[in-house]
């Protein structure tokens, strides 16, 4: 049976390097690139987020900005109301595990420290006359 015959990957082959890899030798390359570039009036590409590469999470981050104003949501009424709707069910097995939990912690309060169990809060409201 013949031996088979593999091939080592050659240091410009950039499918074999995980995606950190190459990001960051495509950063590199971009930087030594604009380096050697003269300026121009004209803003360079790196100076604004855009979309690269075939992968849909791969951005050119050259320009980040430091503060975002959101003026205007845009989200149809009733996938709203759906959303909201949802997160309101969502929170209600929440509610019911914290008040589980809140018990547990009195009653375990309660038998660490006897005195609590004879401490009575009494809320009395007199009527006017």
């Amino acid at each position: 049976m013949a031996e088979p015959e593999l091939k080592m990957p050659s240091e410009n082959d950039e499918t074999d390097l995980p995606r950190t890899l190459r990001r960051a030798r495509a950063e590199k390359e971009r930087q030594e690139s604009e380096a050697t570039q003269p300026p121009t009036g004209a803003p360079s590409a790196g100076t604004h987020a855009t979309r690269t590469g075939t992968d849909a999470g791969e951005f050119d981050a050259g320009y980040i900005a430091d503060e975002v104003v959101v003026t205007d949501i845009n989200i149809p009424f009733f996938r709203l109301m759906a959303f909201l709707i949802k997160a309101t069910l969502a929170a209600i097995p929440a509610l019911i595990i914290l008040t589980l939990l809140l018990i547990g912690v009195g009653q375990a309060l309660k038998a660490y420290f006897p005195a609590l169990r004879q401490a009575v809060v009494t809320i009395e409201v007199k009527s006017p006359e």
